[in-house]
């Protein structure tokens, strides 16, 4: 994925020092671009896009963009929203080639497991312990999976909680955890395949003080 996103970046940075070079000055002390305004518009468009995409807009990539000027191809003085575009996308091509990437990643993630045990928490409440079980099984899935891809670590077939489990088993926790993990697999799976019955809300509650405790304690 990270090559992916250079190689993407890579190309609108080139793209951006071509527009940039094409702007010439004209009489009054205003510039124009050889290029068309379409396409100089599509460029803005698009790096905007993927600046927002891959930084967020609360990243100072996205935020310290100057307010977009009504013709990009005639700019006047002053104006210089295609070369502030352009030293953007450099900065975050830097910052995704040093690890900022993976950081966001993970970033993310958390908070869309911190989304899906929230939502847990309050199945709890409600008393649909079962369903709670199925979203938290879900998220320690998941992590653990990330977990395996992180370390290399390869399984043959579809992915599951257990699989995965017996995979960083001694390479990452100990029996210990395992066992852990593995009854909360299990309960999952009785809760997923009509058998909520046998599963207990205080072994549910458990489940998610764990999950919660075990992603803080190894993060992806």
């Amino acid at each position: 994925m990270r090559d992916d996103v250079l190689k993407e970046l890579e190309a609108l940075i080139e793209e951006g020092k071509r527009i940039v070079a094409s702007f010439k000055l004209e009489e009054w002390g205003n510039s124009s671009s050889t290029f068309d305004e379409v396409e100089v518009q599509a460029f803005a468009t698009l790096a905007v896009s993927t600046i927002e995409r891959i930084a967020s807009q609360d990243s100072n990539f996205y935020k310290h963009l100057p307010k977009k000027p009504d013709r990009l191809a005639f700019a006047g003085p002053g104006d210089n929203y295609i070369p502030s575009i352009a030293g953007s996308l450099i900065a975050l091509r830097r910052a995704v080639d040093g690890g900022l990437l993976v950081r966001l990643e993970s970033r993310i993630r958390g908070n869309v497991y911190d989304d899906f045990l929230g939502q847990a928490n309050e199945l709890l409440t409600a008393n649909y312990h079962a369903a709670a079980m199925v979203l938290i099984g879900g998220v320690l899935e998941e992590h653990l999976s990330k977990l395996c891809v992180a370390r290399n670590l390869t399984w043959s077939g579809s992915g599951s909680l257990a699989k995965y489990n017996d995979i960083l088993r001694d390479k990452l926790y100990d029996q210990v955890a395992w066992r852990r993990i593995q009854a909360i697999a299990d309960s999952r799976n009785d809760a997923a395949h009509g058998k909520g019955a046998q599963v207990r809300p205080d072994d549910v509650i458990d489940a998610h003080r764990y999950t919660s405790r075990f992603i803080a304690d190894f993060p992806s």
